[in-house]
């Protein structure tokens, strides 16, 4: 994990200004969005790699954008109360569609059981493709999601996913294992 260069941890529970002092990692910018209990979202990025640009905070839904030079990356966590309307207008400003961009994180609908979703059609029909088809969560439900906006097919994807003990939900592993040059650009 720390030859990762951008780490996102979703549902985080960080309350107070010095909780995020308690939480190091050498050779990591970190930024913190805390909410509350079971709410937030903790980042860690390489900052030769990634610059953190923007994020966004309700009560029931948090958002971080990170950028770098070939890809953007969105984390977010969005409660089972919070508007995926909402959510979608917040991902369509923050998306730059002749740029590769990932999004992932807790959208706490299930992909599978609510593909008709406002958000995933939103998400969809702007040319994204989800990476996640199997069960996130313990409780069977696939509610963690990740999409790829992939213009000209510029970036390879692996996907892993693992159990940790200590979640309920699964760990997401996404390696960019080849960025073939654009002549373009």
């Amino acid at each position: 994990m720390k030859r990762a260069d951008l780490i996102c941890l979703i549902e985080t529970s960080l309350l107070r200004s010095d909780d995020e002092e308690q939480y190091p990692l050498m050779r990591y910018s970190k930024n913190f969005i805390k909410m509350g209990l079971g709410k937030g979202i903790g980042s860690y990025y390489n900052r030769n790699k990634f610059t953190k640009e923007q994020d966004i905070q309700y009560e029931a839904l948090q958002v971080s954008k990170f950028i770098d030079r070939e890809i953007d990356v969105i984390c977010l966590y969005r409660s089972q109360i919070a508007s995926s309307t909402t959510l979608l207008q917040e991902l369509t400003k923050l998306v730059n569609v002749k740029k590769p961009t990932l999004i992932m994180g807790d959208f706490n609908t299930c992909y599978r059981e609510n593909l008709n979703n406002k958000l995933v059609q939103g998400l969809l029909n702007l040319g994204f493709q989800q990476l996640i088809h199997e069960p996130t969560h313990i409780r069977g439900r696939t509610i963690d999601h990740a999409y790829i906006l992939n213009p000209r097919q510029r970036l390879r994807l692996t996907v892993e996913r693992y159990s940790p003990y200590y979640s309920d939900h699964d760990a997401i592993c996404i390696c960019i294992t080849n960025v073939t040059e654009d002549p373009e650009n």
